[in-house]
């Protein structure tokens, strides 16, 4: 590939080579551009909704309608049900039960997942994770990258010189150095320096990508994606920082901000101020699978890429981010639908029914007529509370009937009653949203009182069912971004800095483990707090069970490995295999893992067993129960075998102690007899 400002040796073979580097620049401009037209109807669609969202109008729309925003209010509800903490990485070996030669797999995954964890708490993996489950909730697709960057430095490294045999200076490979790239120490050696790169500091991290920033390449299912581009606005600055002075000062600034981003525009508007305060260009990031490079373009430099070459992560997946989070997932296409369309109809009638309701209500004002002869009664409704007005002809006005005959008001039951059934049949159109999105009274906090407890749990149970099919669909999408977080980090990150992010020592064969296996040896599991309070409550009852099946299991295996039919590996394998289908922490699994050091033999058992049988001995003597007789007589068999286990044991145990009083006393000997003074011969 032709990097910028590359030179050749002949006027014919640069202008071929800048020839076929603005074809590469006009190529990808215009996949940029049939990007744009396979998914512009849903970027129009995407604009409405995010100022349906916003409860954005069109000038002199604000006082004409009035709006129900159930779409805020659907995107406010499952928002922190499906994402209301931040779920915490977990790696562990894809196979736990296999041997695991000097904790390779165990260190490795310990060290990975403490790395991982250290990124998402100094980035602020939280709030850009909020960011792409908006865009996932308005617009129908999230977005997130992962990023890599270090932190280096130049710094010189001694290396000793010798003399040769023709009293040159020659390094420790042999070859000749110039005398004047040699150095005298003060002791009279002689070195020279070398530049070496030093890492100080690296970090990898995820970053949402705003869904109009993200164009993706032909293709029906994120396997066959063949590119994906990233959009980037960058000041002058910017460009010369990242691509040199050359380019960056030659780039066309050609987009301008506004209230929702930046938009195409030269910049006329604001004559008075410089350029460079607050234009931008247009930068495309491209990730080319099929050449497996990335590049940068501008369209406001067409002579050649910004910046070209391998892509610089070497990912399983290629491309520096996990597949996309769909709303509302059509197949054979990856252009997606806003969940708001599927009730947009129902949303506007509910909008109509509302601007009718308050017109309605608007209305609903005292209106009537009254006898002309009474003049005070004209401000009668326009008095204070609980004051009374005074009628001068209040004889005659009681001939006439009282106030009653006096004045007469328009009726407004019908308007009243309208009023009402509007009220219900909004009702009723905000239930069928509901039913389309699948947020479930329970959600809303909203029950019967009249309910059963069991009722209410039957409910909680089958109406998060949809809910629970989106909190799969977030937890894998948070799971494959941390993997890539993952393979970044065991395959960039320095012995010094995984130690730094782990807190454990980073042996050469546990870094080399890592580097060979990235994560074909361990799988990337995601552990999140529950969301509503269905899960919790499940989450509590699957503890409770967990607590009570132990329990039940150790007691009901216990027979079986006092006998000898169960081995001790066989139940660890048991209780594994039951924990797993449990939310418990990797320690107790790597606990009950380790081997069972054999107890050393308890004087006190021992001494039990000897007045337990003779005790038996002596109720044997006392009863003639036949039945009773052969139950003893077994009892007074396991506690034999008991004993005679223990007098091994103590037999094996004396053994080695008298051995190693022998040892001692060897080793006393033998120091005495080398601190005695060897005699004098005569």
């Amino acid at each position: 590939m032709v990097e910028a400002g590359a030179t050749s040796e002949s006027k014919e073979g640069k202008a071929e080579q800048i020839g076929t580097a603005t074809k590469r620049v006009e190529f990808w401009l215009s996949e940029i551009k049939l990007a744009d037209k396979r998914e512009e109807s849903w970027r129009k669609r995407a604009v409405e909704c995010e100022k349906r969202h916003g409860d954005e109008r069109a000038a002199g729309e604000a006082g004409t309608r009035h709006r129900v925003n159930i779409f805020w209010s659907n995107t406010e509800i499952l928002r922190p049900a499906l994402h209301s903490n931040q779920p915490q990485p977990d790696a562990r070996r894809r196979h736990p039960g296999r041997p695991d030669p000097g904790n390779l797999g165990r260190d490795g995954s310990t060290i990975l997942e403490r790395g991982v964890s250290w990124s998402i708490d100094e980035n602020d993996y939280e709030d850009e994770l909020d960011l792409a489950i908006d865009d996932y909730l308005i617009t129908g697709r999230g977005t997130m990258r992962v990023n890599y960057e270090a932190e280096t430095q130049d710094i010189a490294k001694p290396i000793p010189l010798t003399v040769g045999a023709t009293g040159a200076w020659l390094n420790p490979e042999g070859a000749v150095v110039a005398d004047k790239a040699v150095k005298k120490q003060d002791d009279g050696t002689a070195i020279t320096e070398k530049m070496e790169t030093v890492v100080l500091s690296q970090n990898a991290w995820l970053e949402h990508v705003r869904w109009d920033d993200l164009r993706l390449g032909p293709a029906q299912s994120w396997r066959e994606m063949p590119w994906v581009g990233f959009r980037k606005f960058m000041t002058r600055d910017d460009l010369v920082d990242n691509f040199g002075a050359k380019i960056g000062k030659a780039c066309k600034l050609s987009h301008r901000p506004t209230s929702t981003g930046f938009a195409k525009g030269t910049g006329d508007e604001d004559k008075n101020l410089p350029e460079d305060s607050f234009m931008r260009a247009e930068v495309w990031e491209i990730w080319d699978k099929s050449t497996k490079s990335r590049l940068f373009i501008c369209e406001g430099y067409k002579e050649a890429p910004l910046k070209e070459g391998k892509a610089p992560l070497d990912l399983k997946g290629f491309f520096p981010m996990p597949p996309p989070i769909y709303s509302v997932k059509r197949p054979r296409t990856l252009e997606p639908t806003p969940e708001y369309y599927l009730y947009q109809d129902q949303a506007k009638q509910l909008d109509l029914l509302a601007t009718r309701r308050q017109g309605l209500i608007d209305a609903l004002k005292v209106r009537g007529a009254y006898d002309g002869s009474f003049g005070e009664l004209e401000t009668i409704l326009a008095g204070e509370e609980n004051k009374m007005q005074g009628v001068r002809n209040w004889g005659q006005l009681q001939e006439k009937g009282g106030l009653g005959k006096a004045m007469e008001f328009v009726p407004i039951e019908g308007i009243v009653g309208v009023v009402r059934e509007l009220g219900v049949e909004m009702q009723g159109l905000i239930q069928t949203i509901f039913q389309v999105t699948g947020i479930s009274d329970v959600m809303r906090g909203s029950t019967d009182p009249g309910e059963t407890m069991g009722a209410q749990e039957f409910k909680v149970q089958f109406g998060s069912l949809r809910l629970k099919a989106r909190q799969r669909k977030i937890a894998m999408f948070v799971r494959n971004g941390y993997r890539l977080v993952a393979e970044v980090v065991a395959d960039l990150f320095t012995p010094q800095m995984l130690a730094t992010v782990s807190g454990i020592e980073a042996r050469p064969e546990v870094v080399a483990f890592l580097r060979k296996d990235k994560l074909r040896g361990m799988v990337m599991d995601v552990e999140s707090d529950t969301t509503v309070l269905a899960d919790d409550t499940a989450e509590k009852k699957n503890v409770t069970e967990l607590i009570a099946a132990l329990g039940g299991f150790a007691q009901a295996l216990e027979g079986y490995v006092r006998a000898g039919i169960f081995p001790t590996e066989v139940v660890k394998v048991l209780g594994l295999w039951a924990m797993r289908r449990f939310k418990v922490s990797r320690e107790i699994e790597d606990l009950l893992e380790q081997p069972t050091p054999p107890a050393a033999p308890d004087p006190k058992i021992i001494q039990a067993a000897a007045e337990l049988k003779a005790e038996t001995a002596r109720d044997r003597a006392e009863t003639k129960n036949e039945a009773a007789e052969i139950a003893r007589k077994a009892q007074e068999d396991k506690i034999d075998a008991l004993l005679r286990v223990a007098e091994q044991i103590i037999e094996r145990e004396r053994i080695a102690a008298d051995e190693r009083i022998a040892a001692a006393d060897r080793t006393a000997q033998a120091r005495v007899a080398a601190e005695r003074p060897n005699p004098q011969p005569n």
